[in-house]
């Protein structure tokens, strides 16, 4: 984030947060660089291009089966769609599928209050056949339509709590999993449509052979992380006794984004967004007051330390460029 100045003639200072699941990978954007993402990746809101005709296909399929339509269903009543085709003004185009909530924090200085606004977009990979595009779908609607279950100021989160929530929370890559894993077995069972990508959970159950998924081999494959494992124990502190799966056991999911088994994006993505939060609070600090401190670099982080607790301690902050 570059530097926040104020301008006599505004009253607000805004944040803006950029949260995207694919592995819980996040991003911090300005308002600059977020027009700038938009831009790349949005493309019409209706079936207007290739990608965005595939996308509606895509929910026809959902539809057609009983663990796609209730996906469909949570989706429409989280956006307030008259229909199921209303999910296209929410969906986006890019080089991998991903879910991004934008955090909105606006703050006025001269009252202390503070509003924020949260808006989520689904990014949908391009050039996928379409049963991959409709269990990615089914995949990153669980994690658009859930609250968020954590706050990025919270003084109380912890690299161990932001781990949790990501995998294990409602809305978490563990359920999104699930639910994928849901669809591809319908697609089996209901249209006899075959797929790949969930085997590894997919179970027969006696006595009627009835296709299921294995929810507790989910939930263990996402803490195999390998040759990581000191790394990500050492981030956790004593914390890591809370995680009892985990194992350097082979990775067996990697984060599409984070390029890493997720409990080792997980780690470097709290570092920024500690790093980010404790910055933002800095600045929120300095405009309070004094206003002609704001964006002076080098300075500690005795500003943030109060609101975020311990997050901030020991934390220095460099001049950065300017938006």
């Amino acid at each position: 984030m570059g530097r926040t100045h104020q301008n006599p003639a505004l009253s607000k200072l805004t944040w803006i947060l950029l949260f995207t699941f694919s592995g819980s990978f996040l991003a911090f954007l300005s308002p600059r660089d977020l027009r700038a993402e938009t831009e790349m990746t949005v493309a019409a809101p209706h079936a207007k291009t290739e990608s965005a005709r595939i996308a509606r296909d895509a929910i026809d399929l959902l539809a057609k089966t009983p663990a796609g339509k209730r996906i469909l269903t949570r989706a429409v009543t989280f956006w307030n769609e008259p229909a199921q085709d209303g999910i296209l003004r929410h969906l986006a185009y890019g080089p991998v599928s991903r879910t991004d909530a934008v955090l909105t924090r606006h703050y006025n200085p001269e009252n202390g209050e503070e509003v924020r606004e949260r808006y989520v977009t689904v990014i949908l990979k391009k050039d996928q056949p379409l049963i991959d595009v409709a269990m990615d779908l089914g995949h990153e609607l669980i994690h658009a339509t859930t609250p968020p279950t954590w706050d990025p100021y919270d003084p109380n989160l912890t690299a161990g709590k932001y781990m949790f929530a990501a995998l294990e929370a409602n809305g978490g890559e563990v359920d999104a999993v699930f639910a994928e894993c849901e669809v591809a077995a319908d697609f089996k069972r209901e249209l006899d449509i075959r797929t790949t990508r969930c085997d590894r959970y997919l179970t027969l159950s006696m006595p009627d052979n009835h296709l299921s998924v294995d929810r507790l081999k989910i939930q263990s494959d996402f803490y195999r992380v390998g040759k990581w494992e000191t790394f990500v124990r050492t981030r956790l502190g004593k914390e890591k006794d809370t995680f009892p799966l985990l194992s350097h056991k082979d990775p067996e999911l990697y984060s599409a984004t984070g390029g890493a088994p997720y409990p080792v994006s997980l780690m470097r993505e709290y570092e920024e967004l500690n790093r980010v939060a404790c910055e933002n609070v800095r600045k929120r600090e300095g405009v309070s007051r004094a206003p002609a401190a704001v964006g002076t670099g080098g300075t500690t982080s005795q500003a943030a330390e109060a609101p975020l607790g311990s997050r901030c301690r020991g934390m220095s902050f460099s001049s950065r460029a300017q938006d």
